[in-house]
């Protein structure tokens, strides 16, 4: 379920990350010590073009092809965006476990621990490098509430388009409840880019949940809970990205 011939090739380092639990870093290391063979030869280069008929081998065992997998997952509050969190707080391998789904699925992007809803799940890294790449500029679709409410000044400027320190910010504001709780997209990806946005006119951000990536919603999905997505979705958001 991929839209990638699977008989194409790949750099050695990302199908050894697509298929096991391993870091890019800690295979970059194994690579460079010589532990990773093709096809029974030694291989250090980590860039090395293999294909699915190809025998990857990492200290004498064969790394095997995983199917390639997509799922929505429902990300509650008070949860850290990551696999493993130093601080002992709740992360995102915490559920991939519970619901005993492959570890080798990897979140593509992030929420920040007081930010709740829609991420996505994936083995397939060309699928995730799609998705984050700046220059394909997916939309993201989030419900936001802040600590006041907006003034129809700041509103126009969010989005007539603005600039942070990191770049330039264009905010569309889709529907409104009230003066303080808005539904908006936004195409950028940088991090907290909405807080900070709304930081910057002096507004603090209460409530943030996301609810769209593309043409993929959170729909009815429960909180904490993963979903699998369909083949024809996945190959209509990677379509879309290139008219976005």
């Amino acid at each position: 379920m991929t839209f990638k011939d699977q008989s194409s090739t790949t750099p050695l380092i990302n199908f050894i990350r697509q298929n096991t639990t391993l870091s890019r870093r800690s295979i970059h290391n194994h690579i460079i010590q010589g532990m990773v063979t093709v096809n029974k030869i030694i291989i250090y280069d980590s860039t090395q073009p293999v294909s699915n008929k190809d025998i990857i081998e990492l200290d004498k065992k064969r790394i095997k092809k995983e199917p390639l997998l997509y799922y929505k997952f429902n990300k509650p509050l008070n949860v850290i965006s990551t696999m493993d969190d130093p601080q002992g707080r709740k992360s995102l391998l915490f559920f991939l476990k519970k619901h005993r789904l492959p570890l080798t699925l990897k979140p593509i992007g992030r929420l920040d621990r007081y930010s709740s809803g829609l991420l996505l799940f994936s083995n397939d890294g060309q699928f995730i490098q799609t998705v984050l790449h700046p220059k394909f500029l997916v939309p993201k679709q989030y419900k936001i509430g802040l600590n006041k409410p907006l003034l129809n000044e700041h509103k126009l400027k969010l989005m007539a388009g603005f600039f942070l320190e990191d770049g330039p910010v264009k905010i569309i504001f889709d529907d409104a409840d009230s003066t303080s709780y808005f539904t908006v997209t936004i195409s950028i990806g940088r991090n907290r880019i909405l807080r900070r946005s709304f930081e910057s006119f002096g507004y603090e951000v209460k409530e943030l949940h996301r609810i769209t990536i593309g043409n993929l919603s959170i729909g009815g999905l429960k909180t904490g809970l993963f979903e699998q997505v369909e083949e024809r979705d996945i190959k209509k958001l990677v379509l879309n990205t290139r008219n976005w």
